[in-house]
């Protein structure tokens, strides 16, 4: 009896440890449910986020909802229809700017896209008795779009037209009909200034062959922090397009502040150099170049308005130098070139000076290299000739020296050492003998007037 007493409460304890371990493995698998849907949750939510922002940011390239735009287009809201979110109008441009698209298949979608009550803003081509003939720019309201690249030719009839309109106007037009087309001069509409056209068609206009990669690089707005947590994206994520964390110097926090202030601060003692230098104060103007470039070694001006200087002041070495340097930092520079060719020009004007014909041609030379001038190639031509004629002229005697040796070399130039000290004795003794006569010549007529005296 006590036997099956122990065995019934051992078979209760065990069945005991097993509900208990039942429990624990469903709490467990409760708990890890909850996360996993908390953590599809989140991933929903962050879905949901992004595609309401991608549907807000299409939204503000199309909707019926979209006002006329008057004056600046950044005022302009418009209203998504499907969840009544304002967005604003953006002065981004289309997205036809970026992508290549076939001009025909644009004009097609142009005529399926026009809906009757559309605003469009135009440029007068031609007037004739029948009418006018414009190519519109964009649309004023409804859609974003960039429609001057299609080179379509609307024609406005005369009867539709209530004021008379001169080539190159921009005019705002209405749709009347679709099929078949039919447009007509919006009532009153006064023409337009092209500062006045949408923001975003003017955008376009400056952007020219600028890929979306750059444009999106020079767009101040895309490193904003408020539209990383908008999105749900981590300041320190890889994927953030903040500059902060990833490319900024942290020793200098505000790097592109300090370089801007340092252009302002280098320009403006560029300027003053200038002005001194125009006013004749060479030396002080020197200076402040001189400052200039040992604080801002990477300011272009201070180096081309240094070399400028040197070559007013006759110093064609270093202004060669300076300008040569500048050329180097910025080979598009508009001054850096011109200055350097006009030092090399007179550079090699000094050397004609000296009959260093050599050092002449290779100024004339480089100034050819760097661009075509009347004056360095008719001083190449001179220099050559007389290089020539030098060749033609030259001494025998000269090339046999060449060959001699290095004693025979010794003996001439001792020998000719001594003529040249006989020469000088000689230049002496004339000026001695010159100098002799003229004393006398003085005594002869000192005494001529003291006889003179004597007679009177």
């Amino acid at each position: 009896m006590g036997r099956k007493s122990r065995t019934s409460k051992s078979t209760d304890d065990e069945e005991n440890v097993r509900r208990r371990s039942r429990s624990e493995r469903s709490d467990r698998r409760r708990r890890s449910d909850r996360s996993r849907s908390r953590s599809k949750s989140s991933e929903k939510k962050s879905t949901w986020r992004l595609t309401e922002m991608a549907r807000s940011l299409f939204a503000s390239s199309s909707s019926s909802k979209i006002p006329e735009a008057e004056g600046s287009s950044q005022d302009i809201q418009t209203v998504d229809p499907e969840d009544n979110v304002y967005v604003p109008f953006t002065p981004f441009p289309p997205f036809e700017t970026f992508v290549d698209v076939d001009r025909e298949s644009a004009r097609r979608k142009f005529e399926e896209e026009s809906r009757v009550g559309d605003v469009l803003y135009v440029k007068v081509l031609r007037c004739d008795v029948a009418g006018a003939y414009v190519k519109p720019l964009c649309y004023a309201k409804r859609l974003k779009r960039d429609l001057e690249w299609l080179r379509l030719e609307l024609p406005i009839l005369q009867a539709s037209m209530d004021r008379r309109v001169k080539i190159d106007d921009i005019i705002r037009v209405g749709v009347l009909s679709t099929n078949p087309p039919k447009y007509a001069f919006a009532q009153g509409a006064a023409s337009v200034a092209e500062n006045e056209l949408p923001e975003f068609f003017r955008e376009a206009r400056k952007l020219e062959d600028t890929k979306f990669r750059e444009f999106a690089n020079e767009r101040p707005d895309r490193c904003n922090p408020y539209l990383a947590s908008q999105l749900g994206v981590s300041e320190i994520s890889l994927h953030s397009f903040l500059f902060s964390p990833h490319t900024e110097d942290i020793s200098e926090p505000a790097s592109s502040i300090r370089k801007k202030q340092d252009n302002l601060m280098a320009e403006n003692d560029v300027n003053r150099g200038i002005s001194e230098m125009k006013s004749g104060n060479s030396k002080a103007a020197l200076v402040l170049f001189d400052d200039v470039i040992s604080k801002f070694p990477e300011f272009v001006d201070a180096y081309v308005s240094r070399g400028a200087l040197h070559w007013n002041m006759g110093d064609y070495w270093r202004a060669e130098r300076d300008l040569k340097k500048a050329i180097e930092m910025q080979p598009d520079h508009p001054n850096a070139k011109t200055y350097l060719i006009e030092t090399l020009i007179s550079y090699a004007k000094t050397f004609e000076v000296k009959e260093d014909w050599e050092e002449a041609k290779a100024k004339y030379e480089s100034v050819l290299r760097h661009r075509e001038d009347r004056r360095a190639r008719s001083g190449l031509k001179t220099v050559s000739e007389k290089i020539e004629r030098r060749k033609r002229n030259r001494s025998p005697s000269a090339e046999i020296v060449g060959e001699m040796s290095a004693k025979d070399r010794k003996k001439i130039r001792a020998e000719d050492r001594e003529k040249r000290r006989s020469a000088q004795e000689r230049e002496r003794e004339l000026a001695e003998r010159e100098k002799e006569r003229a004393e006398r010549n003085r005594r002869i007529g000192e005494f001529e007037k003291f006889f003179a005296g004597l007679r009177k």
